[in-house]
């Protein structure tokens, strides 16, 4: 009851000085977060989770630090977890940036997301925010494999061929099994003209993934590089043949 009375005293109208406290916005977001848990309909549950977020976004623009250490402030963990569940829902990536936004700004170091914004700049085409972002998660958090795929990705996008490669390489490492990193350094590879490096990777992807739809591409470029690497033969010049002549 005493969640649903703190809604309640947001409705009505109150100081600004109370209305405009962080802590204010944060005892609302547990508030709306509990009313979710009672929803039945998950209609009701998202609406709940809406007001839970924009509570909290409110909060954290006021300034968190204005929230006494022993009162609870607001969740990273889950400020992040709705903001996705939200955009899974509603499909808004815009939004979904303005809410994961606030998310790292009450938790600077909170790499899942960096890693899920870069996620959404990608797929908006705003391949150098995405960059920014995977950059942070790998200063953050280097042990995650996945932060360096995602930037080669967004690196290849924008013709940055080595900078992909070199992360991929990274990328292989952690994960030496998967063969789309082989591919895609292969590609990397052959758009800076390293076909000898490319054949190899593609050669690698063929052995790992040998019924894949991703081999049958990796065979296509394999067949093209043979005839790129063999090294023209030299016609005999008439000084040559004048001095085999001669022995």
């Amino acid at each position: 009851m005493a969640s649903l009375d703190l809604i309640k005293n947001f409705d009505n109208s109150v100081p600004s000085g109370i209305a405009e406290s962080a802590l204010g916005y944060v005892g609302r977001g547990y508030a709306h977060l509990d009313r979710a848990k009672l929803a039945k309909e998950e209609k009701q549950k998202l609406s709940e989770y809406r007001d839970v977020i924009d509570s909290w976004n409110r909060a954290i623009a006021i300034g968190l630090h204005t929230v006494p250490a022993i009162m609870k402030s607001v969740d990273p963990d889950i400020h992040y977890l709705l903001s996705v569940k939200l955009m899974e829902s509603s499909g808004n990536l815009h939004q979904t940036i303005t809410d994961l936004t606030h998310t790292i700004k009450s938790d600077s170091t909170h790499t899942q997301s960096y890693i899920k914004r870069a996620e959404i700049y990608e797929e908006l085409s705003v391949y150098k925010k995405a960059i920014d972002d995977l950059t942070t998660a790998i200063e953050i958090s280097p042990e995650i494999g996945i932060s360096y795929e995602a930037r080669s990705r967004n690196y290849l996008k924008l013709r940055q061929y080595r900078a992909a490669s070199t992360d991929l390489a990274v990328a292989i490492e952690k994960r030496p099994e998967k063969a789309s990193n082989y591919y895609n350094r292969a590609n990397a590879y052959r758009l800076q003209s390293k076909l000898d490096l490319a054949r190899l990777d593609y050669l690698k992807v063929v052995e790992l993934s040998p019924q894949s739809s991703l081999s049958k591409l990796a065979k296509i470029r394999i067949k093209e590089i043979p005839e790129t690497l063999v090294p023209k033969k030299e016609k005999p010049s008439k000084w040559n043949w004048f001095q085999k002549s001669q022995e």
